[in-house]
């Protein structure tokens, strides 16, 4: 076949756009079909990163000690102790699983778990952020196949979802996010990277075998949902693949045989090979025609760029290759050396006798023109909201903001979250720990985002919820060592978007500079809209500690006692309000105003109780809900009051109200001698008294009135409730 006239047209089209003049400027000729088939996928959004660049640098140098590997590898490293480091990421999955939830969700997953793998880590905890919109029929139906996809894969491989979020929102109707979050456990004289190749090594491809689903999935992934692919676009997950992939990979890392480990993902073969290559300072060649196949048709186009899922590219030295093949012969997959690496920092493809590719490297991954935005200024200023004469009743707030308050048991039993026997409390339980049994460590990782701050303030909001993250860390007795962050936006062709992405990343800077707390990597999606709307910006940060809680730290939570907050609280920036306004209209939510080393002095004190006191006392931070939705989560029971004492604010500012700072406190009934340490620890944060626990019959009082019967909740919570209708 001439592959100079494949696809004819599209090589055309492309070469007429200004990306086209400038590929053929650089190379100096016109490009083959399959060379410009390759270069207009990785130069997409989503491979090149050609809009967000520009702000994303000011991330790149921000580092401290505890980061072993940080900005442009799979994942982020952070050393937890002397023989213990862990590797994270978080990843978006959202164009897929708006089309093909249930598999879109599941290869999502799989995704991230290899990233894991490529850093030589077994992983051993997921988290998801999934925003839909769960009062519609179709946000229903996308959100059901979501968790079933999350589950079944996370239930095969073995590795345990212990946590993460759910929002509701209708601009996620048509465009919902699915954002995962793996941590893996690794050694840190072992640690791999992508960028420790060789000259003379050659390429191992292992796994699954290359077919047609997936393909165009980067350029799916760089277009509103409406212009992108069709199924084709969409991977299609093996999840008992994938265990055999995870096993096989782990023992060639502990094996030490590779020289540098890569996922296929993204452009499949294309940017796994070129990358492993480029950032080596080398050359590659591949050998197409080695490939193990799914269908025999499949042109050398789609043979480089097919995102069939669970497939690997590693760099073994020539004189270890028996090595590596005495290894995966153990597992019942499909190996072949596709390649060699080399000096000569270009990429050159065979196929069928014939050289189909020939292309320098630094033309590929970073030839794409990047775009700048010198007249972006960040909005640092921020108007502040009147305050209303009157607000909705507590009762009508419950009513249309039930899935905030419900326990959300139907969604964590599709998950197998006591797998690998690490994961300490179940999800829920207001703890999101790992314990590491070699180690004795106890490992925190947290998951947030709050869209509705961000969207009325991108700067002020972002800094709002990365303090909501610190503080949900901090509860859980670790001082973050580092973040990851996936940045979900709509089309950046719009300069609203531009805007609002430089604020959250500024803000980022700001909180990373401040906390000294290193950025190790992350991802942006853009283009999350459709015909039918588009996403409010939504930030959604990963954040990895060492906790100095022991496996004794209080749990029970459920008995008489004493509860206490930090921190003034206000409605005006509760995600009750921005949802009940949603349906309702008439109100407008504010971010708080958070000062970053007050939240940093306040978390020292309170990880210094911690490792003092865990055992006697208990601390969580108030999130979406406020305090009323902590009290149904921890504390409500058919045997026990909670009389609470207002102090003068409103009930919906009590009992809803969020802002900086703000964390709960209890201390068991017998322990309250404990009150002065925290009183005097904690005195400049507004440490306040808000409750009393008590034997009684499942009433919440208020100001010494009865306020709200628990009962109905925690029937609904143990027998049926919202969620059940997904399942």
């Amino acid at each position: 076949m001439d592959w100079g006239s494949v696809g004819v047209d599209c090589v055309n089209d492309f070469l007429r756009s200004g990306d086209g003049r400038r590929l053929m400027r650089l190379l100096g000729r016109r490009p083959t079909a399959v060379e410009t088939a390759v270069v207009q996928v990785m130069w997409s959004e989503h491979c090149s990163y050609r809009r967000s660049k520009y702000f994303l640098r000011q991330l790149s140098l921000l580092s401290s000690a505890p980061l072993l590997v940080g900005m442009g590898e799979n994942a982020g490293v952070v050393q937890l102790t002397s023989d213990l480091a862990v590797a994270f990421k978080v990843e978006s999955h959202n164009h897929p699983s708006a089309l093909m939830p249930y598999q879109g969700a599941a290869t999502g997953v799989g995704g991230i778990l290899r990233d894991i793998l490529a850093m030589g880590a077994w992983p051993v905890a997921l988290l998801n952020s999934l925003h839909f919109d769960l009062y519609s029929e179709e946000g229903k139906r996308l959100f059901g196949e979501v968790v079933r996809g999350i589950g079944d894969y996370g239930n095969c491989v073995g590795v345990p979802t212990i946590g993460g979020e759910i929002v509701s929102h209708p601009c996620y109707r048509w465009n919902p996010l699915v954002n995962v979050a793996c941590l893996g456990k690794v050694s840190p004289d072992r640690i791999y990277r992508s960028s420790t190749a060789r000259s003379g090594d050659v390429l191992l491809y292992f796994g699954n075998r290359t077919g047609r689903d997936g393909l165009e999935g980067a350029l799916f992934a760089s277009l509103p949902l409406e212009a992108g692919g069709g199924k084709s676009a969409v991977q299609v997950a093996d999840p008992f693949m994938g265990r055999l992939v995870m096993l096989a990979a782990i023992e060639l890392a502990e094996r030490g045989i590779p020289s540098a480990m890569q996922d296929m993902g993204a452009a499949g073969l294309t940017c796994a090979g070129g990358e492993l290559a480029y950032k080596s300072g080398l050359g590659l060649r591949l050998y197409l025609d080695n490939l193990p196949l799914r269908v025999g048709d499949l042109r050398p186009e789609e043979l480089l760029l097919s995102e069939s899922q669970e497939r690997m590219l590693v760099a073994v030295p020539a004189e270890r290759r028996g090595e590596a093949e005495e290894v995966l012969r153990k597992y019942p997959l499909d190996y072949a050396w596709v390649g060699e690496l080399g000096v000569d920092g270009g990429m050159e493809v065979f196929f069928q006798g014939k050289r189909v590719v020939s292309l320098p490297l630094e033309v590929l991954l970073e030839g794409c023109p990047l775009l700048e935005y010198p007249h972006i200024q960040v909005e640092r200023a921020i108007s502040p909201v009147g305050r209303p004469l009157a607000f909705p009743s507590c009762e009508e707030l419950l009513g249309e903001c039930e899935h905030i308050f419900l326990s959300k048991e139907p969604i964590y039993r599709q998950f197998d979250y006591e797998v690998q026997l690490r994961t300490v409390g179940k999800p829920g339980s207001g703890k999101s720990l790992l314990y590491d049994q070699e180690s004795g460590c106890l490992i925190s990782f947290t998951m947030e985002s709050r869209a509705g701050w961000v969207s009325v303030h991108s700067y002020w909001g972002t800094l709002a919820v990365l303090a909501l993250a610190y503080r949900s860390s901090i509860a859980n007795g670790a001082m973050p060592l580092g973040l990851s962050d996936c940045l979900n936006f709509p089309s950046p062709e719009r300069e609203r978007t531009m805007v609002d992405f430089a604020g959250v990343v500024s803000a980022l800077r700001e909180a990373s500079v401040q906390w000294e707390l290193p950025v190790s990597g992350g991802n942006v999606s853009f283009y999350n809209e459709s015909v039918e709307g588009r996403i409010l910006p939504t930030p959604v940060f990963v954040f990895v500690g060492k906790s100095v809680l022991t496996l004794d730290y209080l749990s029970d939570l459920r008995q008489p006692g004493y509860l206490y907050t930090t921190s003034e609280r206000s409605f005006l920036h509760s995600e009750v309000l921005f949802f009940y306004s949603l349906r309702k209209g008439g109100y407008s939510i504010t971010p708080p105003v958070v000062d970053l080393q007050k939240e940093r002095r306040l978390a020292r004190i309170i990880l210094e109780l911690s490792s003092r006191y865990g055992e006697v006392f208990w601390v969580q931070a108030i999130n979406k809900g406020g305090l009323l939705k902590r009290i149904l989560e921890h504390f409500a029971s058919f045997d026990l009051d909670i009389h609470c004492f207002a102090e003068g604010q409103s009930e919906v500012d009590f009992l809803f109200g969020e802002g900086e700072g703000s964390y709960l406190f209890y201390i068991p009934e017998g322990k309250v001698g404990l009150e002065k340490v925290l009183r005097a620890k904690l005195r400049d944060f507004s440490f306040r008294r808000v409750a009393h626990i008590r034997r009684g019959k499942g009433w919440l009082y208020f100001n010494g009135k009865s306020f709200l019967d628990l009962k109905p909740w925690l029937e609904r919570s143990k027998v049926a409730n919202f969620f059940d209708s997904f399942f």
